[in-house]
């Protein structure tokens, strides 16, 4: 008799929620607030906030404000001294109000995401989180839809640019640097975090789950939105892979995030599936243990049906 699947690996952005449309909705938000604060055209702030996400190497980047050119010159401009301090800091909580608002409207959570969650722990499954995303960024959005309860595991990046970062004396990057001398593990509430310096698909699930690799084959799936990352996680690890097709970015909106950064960057969030001969070949190696799922109950029904016998 197969082992049953007894741990669901969940991706986090555009699997559980719809982070591309709240992002984008926030960008451009901010973009314009900018624009009409300091008089700056908006193709100038999205080229300017662009070069910022380039080097950050990610959209989840806080100092963004600070580190872009455009206002860094129109600062200079201002004087006197306190005008200028008065008038930077009106941009910055206008701006941070602006992106807030836009995001809180459109950050919505896919039908059915909790219930599955659910029945999925009655069953004795066990639902784990393995985001490319800062953790800080992944337990906030667990805990804003109150799903955070339902995990055993909660995976995530360590804080982008802490190593460049280091030494300016911030609070959360202190806090951080000293999650990392206690070795990237950190308890709260009961739930245990890991920051994980690996990246998707290179992840080795077997340490991870506190697993043999030989039970990972049978009892393991990973879900997720990024074909390349989600499925080839699973492929690497040899379990069984779900490509959450419906987390999946509309043209439109990916267009939309090439106007705030280069191709690096938005391929991290809104990738596609590239059919070149790579995945190609994955797709065929992986037969039946790669499914398409277009929305969360499936995933449900594939692990449970699994269990029960079903193919």
């Amino acid at each position: 008799m197969k082992k049953q699947i007894d741990t669901v690996v969940w991706d986090a952005d555009n699997t559980m929620w719809d982070w591309i449309t709240m992002h984008l909705a926030g960008m451009r938000a901010m973009a314009n607030k900018i624009s009409d604060v300091t008089g700056i055209s908006e193709e100038e702030v999205r080229g300017s906030m662009g070069r910022v996400y380039g080097r950050a190497g990610t959209f989840d980047y806080k100092p963004l404000i600070q580190e872009m050119d455009v206002i860094e010159k129109w600062a200079k401009g201002i004087q006197p001294e306190r005008e200028k301090i008065a008038r930077v800091i009106d941009l910055a909580m206008s701006t941070h109000t602006a992106y807030t608002q836009s995001r809180h409207e459109t950050f919505r959570m896919y039908p059915d995401v909790p219930e599955v969650l659910s029945e999925l722990e009655t069953n004795e499954v066990r639902n784990v989180v393995l985001s490319d995303a800062p953790i800080s960024k992944v337990i906030r959005r667990l805990k804003r839809f109150g799903i955070d309860r339902h995990f055993n595991l909660i995976c995530g990046r360590p804080e982008p640019m802490v190593d460049e970062q280091r030494g300016k004396g911030e609070e959360a990057l202190k806090h951080y640097e000293d999650l990392r001398r206690q070795g990237d593990v950190y308890r709260v509430k009961g739930k245990t975090e890991i920051l994980v310096d690996q990246k998707k698909p290179d992840v080795k699930l077997a340490p991870l789950l506190g697993k043999k690799e030989e039970e990972v084959k049978e009892s393991v799936v990973v879900v997720g939105d990024n074909f390349e990352k989600d499925p080839g996680t699973a492929h690497k690890n040899e379990c069984y892979g779900l490509y959450a097709r419906f987390g999946a970015a509309d043209i439109d909106s990916v267009s939309g995030l090439y106007d705030f950064a280069p191709p690096t960057v938005v391929n991290r969030n809104a990738a596609g599936v590239d059919l070149s001969k790579q995945n190609l070949e994955m797709i065929q190696a992986m037969g039946d243990k790669l499914q398409v799922v277009d929305n969360v109950r499936e995933i449900l029904h594939f692990v449970l049906g699994r269990n029960d016998g079903q193919q």
